[in-house]
């Protein structure tokens, strides 16, 4: 191998290995996920496309050559389609998919044909200057290069459009122009590989185009880190993400070291055994304190810390966000309460202006007795309530009602329901008394009802509905069964709830408000795992959402 075709194998390889990890990387964040599904195509596509040109640059077989650069033409010619479908689903863009998409497909399955059986496409292979074989267009060859740049500039141009547009929030915009900037870079490259196929720049040349392309996947990977792109919460799964850093250096380092030994070999002449040994295991030595550079590296810029530095900050970060979670409904509760205390004060108050004149009246003592005793009891009961409310979360179970539990959490929020116009409709059939921690539940109320008010802001209608389970449906604790006999539904018409995000909802930190914690609905979540129950939520945008809750 000459110095240029290791240049050309090491930046294939090199590229291949970090999109192809990048691609898995994605996918299995969120299987489920379209977007994550879409990106994992797309990159696994250039991937496929530069792990099996290393073979064109590096192998002495005419024959393997050749079947190479057939096989890895088939990740090229994904390329179009599968970054049309990222892109359009990632902008949102269904209106452009419809009519589209199907154009896409129909011409990638041609020129897959056209390409597998080998019509006109391929001319043959012939050497450049420093590579043994290269491709020899042939006439389908100029036609596919012509469809795959104009579908591509395309959806740069969808890019750009979205990045330039009055809707584009100031987060969706920074992630934006970082991937238009890595898709200019990393199609640029692209198109040096092609000016290296029709002959019109040297070889020399070609070889930055394809470093490019490794260059595009690591602003992608910075984007992931920095800027949540695709919404993937690197804090919870940290240790995939160091495990896959340091794997694929690696291997990267590993692979670099072979192909330095190969060019030593050519260079020098020494083909033992023993040299061979030597050279690995000086790279080997180096290995250990490079690595921990690397590691410094991506802890300084990438992760703001160490892993145990993160670990604690994490923590930190956690508790305090609880307590702002319960502090908030604590706040939700004490000014429904002081609505509450209003009425027994004015009642108190009334009386206690008419004791100088009517304190020798029998009746007006007896009315006294009997109205302000148990006025100030429900004052004592509400703050008593407040206080309860806001203690650490220990569960302490008690026989509920909770058709009484959503009376009074809905109580509570009467003034928000009336001021906003929010009509409330409630279905509560007769329900058995269930051991749970009142507090708690009521919590969970407190927050799906919350978050029902906001989605419908103004004018709208949230139902509430309880019942009793007949079924004999189980679901398995460790050590133990619990059977759930009752069932709350709480549902609204507001603004519904992307599909998208509905699998992640639960998780920490995961919110696309502006204002939010994204530890709302964790919270709730928590509190009925812990009662052993079960919480499930369907939603359609702009009908309407629904949480079911089984106990």
């Amino acid at each position: 191998m000459t110095t240029i075709s290791i240049h050309f194998t090491i930046a294939y390889l090199l590229t291949g290995f970090l999109l192809i990890g990048l691609s898995f990387f994605v996918f299995l964040q969120d299987i489920k996920n379209q977007l994550n599904k879409n990106f994992a195509f797309y990159s696994f596509s250039i991937g496929f496309w530069c792990l099996i040109s290393s073979l064109l640059t590096s192998t002495d077989s005419y024959a393997i050559a050749l079947l190479s650069d057939k096989i890895c033409f088939i990740g090229v010619i994904l390329i179009p389609l599968t970054f049309f479908n990222f892109i359009t689903t990632y902008l949102d863009r269904k209106d452009k998919r419809k009519y589209i998409k199907k154009t896409l497909i129909f011409f990638t399955i041609l020129f897959l044909i056209i390409d597998i059986f080998n019509i006109n496409f391929i001319a043959g292979l012939s050497p450049r200057k420093g590579l043994k074989y290269f491709t020899d267009p042939g006439f389908f060859y100029y036609v596919y290069v012509i469809y795959f740049s104009i579908i591509c500039a395309y959806c740069i141009f969808l890019i750009f459009q979205s990045l330039i547009s009055k809707n584009c929030k100031k987060n969706d915009k920074k992630q934006l122009l970082y991937f238009l900037i890595a898709s200019v870079i990393g199609y640029g490259g692209g198109i040096l590989n092609y000016s290296l196929t029709f002959k019109l720049i040297p070889t020399e040349i070609a070889i930055v185009g394809h470093y490019t392309i490794a260059i595009y996947t690591l602003i992608i990977a910075f984007l992931i880190f920095r800027h949540d792109f695709l919404k993937i919460n690197l804090i919870l799964k940290k240790t995939l993400v160091y495990s896959t850093l340091i794997s694929s250096f690696t291997i990267v380092y590993f692979l670099f070291i072979y192909l330095i030994e190969m060019l030593f070999r050519e260079v020098v002449g020494l083909r033992s055994v023993p040299m061979t040994l030597i050279t690995f295991t000086t790279f080997a030595i180096l290995f250990i304190p490079f690595k921990n550079k690397i590691q410094m590296f991506f802890d300084k810029h990438f992760f703001h810390g160490s892993i145990e530095q993160i670990d604690a900050e994490n923590i930190r970060l956690r508790e305090e966000l609880h307590k702002s979670e319960r502090l908030k409904a604590v706040a939700t509760l004490a000014a429904g309460m002081a609505h509450e205390i209003k009425n027994p004060l004015t009642s108190i108050k009334t009386f206690t202006e008419f004791i100088d004149k009517k304190k020798d009246d029998p009746d007006f003592i007896n009315k006294f007795k009997e109205i302000v005793g148990p006025e100030v009891d429900r004052i004592n009961h509400i703050v008593k309530q407040l206080l309860e409310f806001s203690k650490p979360s220990e569960l302490e179970l008690k026989d509920t009602n909770i058709n009484n539990l959503l009376n009074e959490t809905l109580e509570l929020l009467n003034n928000q329901f009336i001021s906003r116009n929010i009509k409330i409709e409630k279905h509560l059939n007769d329900l058995p008394t269930i051991k749970t921690d009142p507090n708690q539940i009521k919590q969970v109320f407190l927050n799906l009802l919350l978050n029902a008010i906001e989605a419908i802001n103004t004018n709208g209608t949230i139902t509430v509905s309880t019942k009793a389970i007949n079924s004999s449906t189980t679901y398995d604790i460790p050590h133990t069964t619990y059977e759930p006999v009752v069932n709350i539904s709480i549902s609204d018409t507001g603004c519904g709830i992307n599909k998208a995000d509905i699998p992640r909802l639960f998780d920490p930190f995961y919110t696309n408000k502006d204002s939010g914690t994204g530890l709302g609905l964790s919270v709730v979540h928590g509190i009925i795992d812990k009662h052993h129950g079960k919480i499930e939520v369907n939603s359609e945008i702009n009908k309407g959402t629904e949480f079911r809750i089984s106990l």
